[in-house]
């Protein structure tokens, strides 16, 4: 399953500059309470429209009506970054109307804002770019979208494919995980890395290169991560490499994400009838259960705090 690994990194010491023209696309407008710390955006398989839930994670309410995905908490927990159709987007819960952050010139996905709400990361490729490997992209607080790595800043010759992203609670450094290019899956090699957006230095976790880790998560309250191995496990590891905790023993067990008070995470995994649902963890492993909303376990992909 090594081959479904598309892995990500973050360093920044070539600067591309792109203007974003903001454009706005109305939604329905809804009445929802206002969220807390506890409600989650997920995506509906049956129509690909994305959801909040209320505190007690009890009923759900629709926020968009085209075909979004990967939906996003800013720290405010007001707003949420999201994909649509390769475009990114941010939207305010209750609001009727979408605003486009991401130029028409890129292909994008994975947003993850910055604790402080003021920086935007995204992996991302010119649309007019024949192959489809990743770079990540910053969009700072004036909309400005910069190319923070490319293939060359890591190897004069080699070419890799960038992707997933995610900001330390310092909101200085940056967790990614990258992959070479290959045509035979014995020839796949990834990383895990952290990039420093002051100083611009990347430092490889090499400890977990045997791991072909991917959707590397970092906590957002300790110095660790949760990952994805190449048999489909959950692992929670710190910067150093050590290994601290696996978390799940199904396969597949992919996308995770923490809660904010870095207790506990929700993941995806597929049922017996193939289906795309959702379980919530401990961050110790323990009262693993079903993402249940509106009296049924949810059908549906990336749940997110």
């Amino acid at each position: 399953m090594k081959h479904l690994f598309c892995i990500y990194v973050i360093t920044a010491m070539l600067f591309v500059g792109c203007d974003v023209e903001k454009k706005t696309i109305v939604d329905t407008e809804k009445i929802i309470p206002e969220p807390t710390e506890n409600s989650i955006v997920f995506m509906r398989d049956k129509d690909m429209h994305l959801y909040i839930t209320d505190d007690a994670c009890e009923k759900s309410y629709e926020i968009t009506s085209f075909f979004d995905e990967q939906g996003n908490w800013g720290p405010d927990k007001k707003y949420i970054y999201f994909m649509s159709r390769f475009k990114l987007y941010k939207k305010k819960y209750n609001a009727n109307y979408r605003i486009q952050l991401s130029p028409d010139s890129l292909m994008c996905e994975l947003p993850r804002v910055s604790p402080n709400g003021k920086n935007i990361i995204f992996s991302g490729y010119p649309v007019e770019q024949e192959h489809q490997n990743c770079s990540i992209y910053h969009i700072d607080q004036n909309n400005n979208v910069r190319k923070l790595i490319h293939s060359g800043l890591i190897s004069p010759s080699e070419e890799f494919h960038f992707n997933w992203g995610s900001w330390l609670p310092d909101g200085r450094r940056i967790l990614f995980t990258y992959c070479n290019l290959w045509t035979d899956l014995s020839e796949l090699e990834s990383h895990i890395g952290l990039f420093d957006l002051k100083t611009r230095q990347i430092a490889t976790i090499s400890k977990l290169d045997s791991f072909y880790a991917g959707w590397a998560v970092a906590s957002p309250t300790a110095d660790e991560f949760v990952f994805t191995s190449y048999d489909y496990k959950l692992y929670i590891a710190n910067y150093d490499g050590l290994i601290l905790k696996q978390l799940t023993d199904e396969f597949p067990s992919w996308i995770p994400n923490w809660h904010p008070n870095g207790e506990k995470l929700i993941y995806c995994y597929y049922d017996k009838e193939q289906r795309r649902k959702m379980m919530i963890i401990n961050r110790d492993g323990t009262d693993r259960h079903p993402f249940i909303v509106d009296g049924e376990e949810v059908i549906g992909v990336g749940g997110a705090w």
